[in-house]
């Protein structure tokens, strides 16, 4: 997953680039930093409602005024990289800059913030040889005074990546020394004097970016939020912030900017009544005003925007109710048919009951197959442009052996939904794959591409079934792909290369588990001389997969540990 630790610090003002304090500079200078520093907040709000695109465009407008503002640069590389999933480009944009510009403190230190974003989207530990890149980048910078603020900043996040206390506060004592009242150094204070339990210095610090720069309240929230210890500043300081955050509310009853980060400031402490407050008045001010996602902006949108507080609710009370009867199948039918008369807020609420229901009731013990797919189409009725939802009804059919020919008509329109242009099968080239997708759209066009084959293969139709197969077991690590895979191969009587998924298919786990092992016996005893070694080979391919299995008894009974990125197939419940 992206490592976002480094957020903490994308936002500043330019002040930073020249020497001395805020004071020591011209009025006009401070006041257009300000105004910077503003904007940079509006395109960070922009991102936070799932904006992206309205978000790039305010910072590469901002970039073309202020081409030498580094907090405007720090944050289109995170733009950059998680909008585009490759934060490689973004270093190379600013290697290329860092070569054009012969090597300036400068281009050093953008191409030092670069090379970390590039680390920070890169799957796995930081790597030592870029983190001395880096460093070497950095000390270049802290040598210029016109730079030497942003590098301490940038040396924090690398410090708080490495999870060095010792190197945070080194870094961060020599920021303060060089500009107390940089905004970013003062959020920086701010959080680190809370770890700290300095709630009193902490809410100082507070006070002081509420005053000069009030887009910042949000960064509040950790000197006002208590902890599970109850510490808080003392009972005078917190009666002043209140004050403070009132008089903010009253001067900028017009500024959508301010009264957002007030908004998060007082969802962050559970301030209930004060977000519902100033969301009333940004709706009123802006009517296409949404608040901010409850999710990673940078995925794709939910279908029908966000869920509301109603649809979260249910959600939440469903995940409970799956958790508290997941050792008997029969109490969970029965306490989800209960609660039926409830779950009607909204299409998606309803179509979620539905769905939960339809896995309920395809549990071994309870075995209502019918109950549950007509479950899954009830809920494909309420939403019918949800591409999941009409997989889910096309799979169970596939399993079912009914409804195949509306399943293949059902499943080449998700596919055209999902992928946007009529499926075909692709063409690929020996040694060619996958590795450039979206890990997520890879497994979820996989698993559609896997109902898609097992529809044919249950209509008869193998060799079309193989191929379909084939691509999903490129796009996904699921064992049951394996699996139906190595069924589709055997009934076209490619014996090798059934029996090669077939073991796959037993090492990662599947969801018809018999008859794979079935089919995979028959095949070892006609294909090798050494009797009873099937498991020998599945082990083995366990192996070779890097899947630990914890044992209570025998293969049979162990608890497959998915490699990462493997999806569950309708009807198998995540832990």
């Amino acid at each position: 997953m992206i490592r976002m630790a480094w957020m903490l610090a994308l936002m500043g003002s330019l002040a930073a680039l020249f020497p001395g304090s805020l004071e020591a500079r011209g009025a006009a200078a401070v006041r257009a930093d300000r105004a910077a520093d503003r904007e940079l907040a509006e395109a960070r709000q922009q991102r936070d409602r799932g904006q992206l695109e309205q978000a790039m465009s305010t910072v590469l407008a901002l970039l073309k005024e202020r081409p030498e503002d580094f907090a405007v640069h720090r944050f289109y590389m995170e733009l950059a990289a998680t909008s585009r999933r490759n934060g490689g480009l973004v270093e190379a944009e600013y290697r290329h800059f860092l070569e054009q510009e012969g090597g300036g403190s400068f281009a050093s230190l953008l191409h030092g913030a670069a090379t970390l974003t590039a680390e920070l989207t890169f799957r796995g530990p930081l790597r030592e040889q870029r983190v001395r890149q880096i460093e070497r980048r950095l000390a270049a910078a802290e040598a210029d005074p016109k730079t030497a603020v942003w590098a301490h900043l940038v040396a924090i996040d690398l410090a708080k990546l490495q999870r060095s206390l010792p190197r945070i506060k080194q870094a961060l004592n020599a920021a303060v020394e060089l500009d107390s009242s940089h905004p970013s150094v003062r959020v920086e204070q701010l959080q680190l004097l809370v770890l700290e339990e300095q709630l009193d210095a902490a809410a100082d610090i507070c006070l002081k970016l509420l005053q000069d720069s009030p887009w910042r309240a949000d960064a509040c929230g950790a000197v006002m939020r208590s902890s599970e210890r109850r510490l808080l500043p003392s009972d005078a300081l917190q009666e002043r912030l209140q004050n403070v955050l009132k008089e903010l509310e009253r001067r900028f009853k017009r500024d959508k900017v301010v009264l957002q980060s007030l908004v998060e400031l007082y969802r962050d402490i559970d301030d209930r009544k004060g977000t519902r407050r100033l969301e009333a008045s940004l709706r009123a001010l802006h009517k296409d005003w949404q608040p901010p996602l409850r999710r990673n902006p940078y995925m794709t949108p939910l279908r029908g925007g966000e869920l509301s507080d109603e649809e979260l609710d249910a959600l939440q009370s469903l995940r409970a109710l799956s958790e508290g009867n997941d050792e008997d199948p029969w109490a969970l039918v029965k306490a989800l048919q209960a609660l039926d008369g409830e779950m009607n807020g909204s299409p998606r609420i309803r179509a979620m009951y539905l769905r939960q229901k339809a896995y309920a009731l395809r549990a071994k013990e309870v075995l209502d197959r019918d109950g549950s797919r007509a479950a899954v189409r009830e809920a494909m009725e309420l939403l019918p442009d949800d591409p999941h939802i009409i997989n889910e009804w096309a799979y169970m059919s596939a399993l079912d052996k009914v409804d195949l020919a509306q399943a293949l008509e059902a499943i080449d329109k998700a596919l055209l939904m999902l992928l946007g242009e009529n499926f075909a099968l692709l063409e690929l080239d020996p040694g060619e794959s996958f590795d450039e997708w979206e890990g997520d759209r890879s497994e979820s066009v996989g698993a559609f591409i896997d109902t898609r084959g097992w529809v044919l293969y249950q209509l008869g139709r193998h060799e079309e079934a193989a191929r379909d197969l084939e691509l999903a077991s490129l796009l996904t690590s699921d064992g049951t792909v394996q699996g139906h895979l190595g069924r589709a191969r055997y009934a076209v009587g490619n014996d090798d290369g059934a029996f090669h998924n077939l073991l796959r298919a037993l090492a990662l786990g599947t969801e018809d588990q018999q008859q794979v092992r079935d089919l995979a016996e028959h095949l070892y005893q006609k294909q090798h001389a050494v009797p009873g070694g099937l498991q020998v080979l599945v082990d083995e391919t366990r192996r070779q997969l890097g899947i630990v299995v914890d044992m209570d008894g025998g293969p049979e009974s162990g608890t497959l540990q998915r490699p990462e990125g493997a999806s569950l197939r309708p009807g198998e419940r995540s832990e």
